[in-house]
């Protein structure tokens, strides 16, 4: 559902006006223009998003493009899980095992129904990386590099839970690394690692700036939905009735190793037999591990046994403890902590098998059985606990599964053909993969089974289309009233077609323009705000007794409302004023006539009053206003006026849109509550508002600076490391 109402249409858009060359700080098209740029939902600036770069298209299509984003941040996230346990020198055919054994977990497969999900916590094991690398290494540019950049990737994605999630399992990496350094008396190194980590935020926040602090600025304004309980609005702590939403039960602990698809949650368990035995194998040979791998293993089972105990929630009691953790109080659902058990179980199950492989090696060199009975009779629980899957799986999906069982034996042609040292190895490794795989459900939405399809959905989308393109949706706003279907869908739908209107599906979103989609039953107040057209159904009829029906399609009435405000107005009268939206409201709910006349801000009104002087009484016959520039973010235009007048933009007030008037700063005036407005001077006057907000623009220009420093940095490293290999060389010959 939330690729359909939520990231299907604010992806489209943002593309569109990406691609149109305009900078989509905010959404003109997703209720009365959503501000972007303070969302967590993702950023604008991450690069892997492609805005401008591709086009996401209509309803399918952009479905269909989210789709194939899902599964390139699925590559990555396995791809990162390999480079994890590489950089703890894991052998390669180990790593290999290892990453799958996120890449197979239920938990992953869950968490491709959101794009955003998945990009940011395709970074998360690359992250940890970064970590292994500077503990390894401290102060090394290779821990640093890798460390910075992955997490401003993670937080550009999506500056929500994965970042919290990042913080809590550097956290626990760290702790136990310098422990450990200090354990060994290696003073110097702690302070090496101390700078390293500072070094890496400062990069990561020069990346990731933009997208974490407007937004948490701005999540003081904002509301957040958290299903059927009530509200948060700002900072506020989640209600504790609110917090302990899909946990896991203590009978569905056995879901770590069986039944895939068997816990209905947000969140899963599984890793399966392949999970479970490599982890129980680094168990079995944890004292054979070199000291640093050793604090490594401590480290990740601490990340992973934290993660599991989460995602029971108050079943097992941590959830107490995270209540009152900040930050961690924000995950509302016990479930969604289970992705780091998974990352943890991934590591140490690739620890396991290369030790695994050890044994091996020492049996062949001293012919001694008994280190390998334990190991034997875990495999030999692998293979009965696969078996059992198969025998209890639906025979349409067991015949599907079958395919994977093709891996092992390309690998191995392929190892023969090539003539690959080693490649014995990795066969073994697919062998086992392969017989995980085959008992993983392969699970496909088909358009037809998801909401998109849904007759609803089709009809709204067939209505929009019928009316789009015969209106002006260029200057003017579309009121949806009906109740077979929700108005917040309507609209988002409706934002595929350039179609403006005043609601949207998001969570969190601002406070006020939530409180103001709820206003639909004031009078003529949405005919202020721009709203020319009402679509009604058959039983519904428009606010605003005076609209006129233009349009039946479907058993949908389209009315026409006859006193709309257009996007720029001028207007030489101020009414009065209004300290806050109930006294708007009432006054706007006995009438005014907002073409002539403007209510401002208690604060404003003795200026503003003053500016206009005698020209509130005068007739303005001659006033003219010719726009030159009618963008999402910009209008520009040229105005004529006998006298001062007040210009009013019919869009969201915020503090994002500036305004200069004859190429000078000026300031902007909240007008008639929600508008925007400027004062001006007789004569003719050319006026630019602009929407540019100054912070977010400020870290814009720092992700780019720091973005080009850190590649010439790259290039100048891979330069040296080139020349001294060709110099070194040269000298030997």
């Amino acid at each position: 559902m939330d690729n359909v109402y939520i990231y299907g249409p604010i992806f489209s858009e943002v593309s569109r006006l990406a691609s149109s060359g305009a900078v989509p700080y905010y959404l003109p098209d997703i209720g009365t223009g959503f501000p972007v740029f303070e969302s967590p939902h993702f950023s604008i600036l991450y690069p892997f998003y492609f805005f401008g770069l591709i086009n996401y298209g209509g309803p399918l299509a952009s479905l269909y493009t989210l789709t194939n984003l899902t599964l390139l941040h699925i590559f990555v996230f396995y791809v990162s899980l390999y480079v994890l346990l590489r950089c703890a020198t894991i052998t390669p055919w180990a790593s290999y095992i290892g990453a799958s054994v996120g890449m197979l977990a239920r938990n992953t497969e869950l968490y491709a129904s959101w794009i955003t999900i998945t990009a940011s916590y395709a970074w998360l094991p690359l992250v940890l990386a970064g970590g292994v690398l500077l503990l390894r290494f401290p102060g090394k540019a290779r821990g640093i590099l890798v460390f910075s950049i992955a997490a401003g990737l993670l937080a550009l994605a999506s500056a929500s839970q994965s970042v919290i999630h990042t913080a809590m399992t550097c956290l626990m990496l760290f702790a136990s690394g310098i422990a450990w350094t200090c354990l060994q008396r290696r003073f110097a190194d702690v302070w090496r690692v101390a700078w390293s980590l500072a070094v890496c935020g400062g990069i990561a926040f020069g990346l990731a700036g933009a997208a974490i602090l407007p937004m948490y600025i701005a999540t003081g304004e904002m509301i957040r939905h958290i299903g059927a309980g009530a509200p948060v609005i700002g900072h506020a702590r989640i209600p504790w009735e609110s917090f302990n939403l899909n946990q896991l039960t203590l009978n569905q602990a056995i879901g770590v190793v069986v039944r895939p698809v068997w816990i209905a949650i947000v969140g899963s368990p599984y890793v399966g037999p392949l999970g479970l035995i490599g982890t129980l194998l680094t168990g079995i040979y944890f004292r054979r591990l070199d000291p640093i791998l050793r604090m490594l293993a401590v480290a990740f089972g601490v990340i992973s046994l934290y993660g599991l105990l989460s995602g029971f929630g108050t079943n097992l009691g941590l959830a107490y403890v995270n209540f009152h953790l900040p930050f961690v109080n924000r995950i509302r659902e016990a479930g969604r902590h289970l992705v780091l058990f998974v990352i943890g179980v991934s590591f140490l199950s690739g620890l396991g098998y290369s030790l695994l492989a050890r044994s091996l090696e020492q049996y062949k060199e001293r012919r001694n059985a008994r280190p390998l009975i334990l190991p034997g009779v875990l495999v030999l629980i692998f293979a009965g606990i696969i078996l059992w899957e198969l025998f209890h799986k639906d025979n349409g999906r067991m015949q599907t599964g079958f395919w994977i069982l093709a891996l092992a034996p390309i690998l191995f042609l392929l190892g023969r053909i090539c003539r690959l040292s080693g490649y014995q190895k990795i066969v073994s490794a697919a062998v086992f993969v392969s017989a995980a795989a085959v008992v993983i459900p392969v699970r496909g939405i088909s358009v037809l089974q998801s909401d998109f399809s849904k007759p609803m959905n089709l009809l709204s989308h067939k209505v929009i289309q019928s009316f789009a393109g015969r209106i002006d949706t260029s200057g003017y706003r579309v009121d949806f009233s009906g109740t077979a279907f929700s108005h917040r869908l309507w609209a988002m739908n409706a934002s595929y077609y350039g179609v403006k209107s005043f609601y949207n599906q998001l969570t969190p979103q601002p406070y006020d323009q939530f409180r103001f989609s709820l206003m639909a039953n004031v009078p003529h107040l949405r005919a202020m705000m721009g709203a020319r057209y009402v679509l009604c159904g058959l039983s519904n009829s428009p606010t605003d007794s005076d609209a006129r029906e233009i349009l039946e399609t479907e058993g949908y009435r389209l009315f026409e409302n006859l006193k709309p405000m257009g996007r720029i107005s001028l207007v030489h009268r101020v009414a009065g004023s209004a300290n806050n939206e109930g006294e708007f409201i009432n006054t706007i709910g006995k009438g005014f006539d907002y073409f002539s006349e403007a209510y401002v801000t208690l604060h404003d009104f003795d200026s503003t009053q003053y500016f206009l002087g005698s020209a509130q009484m005068l007739p303005h016959p001659r006033d003219r206003i010719t726009k030159i520039v009618d963008q999402a973010n910009r209008s520009y235009s040229a105005v004529e006026s006998d006298s001062a007048s007040l210009l009013v933009l019919n869009e969201w007030f915020t503090p994002a849109w500036k305004v200069r008037v004859n190429g000078k700063n000026q300031p902007t005036l909240r007008v008639n509550q929600w508008q925007t407005g400027v004062l001006l001077g007789a004569g003719k006057n050319r006026v630019e508002f602009e929407y540019r907000p100054t912070l977010f623009r400020v870290l814009m220009a720092l992700n780019r600076i720091t973005a080009v420093l850190l590649l010439i940095f790259v290039i100048f490293a891979v330069s040296r490391k080139s020349w001294w290999f060709a110099s070194h060389f040269a000298t030997i010959a």
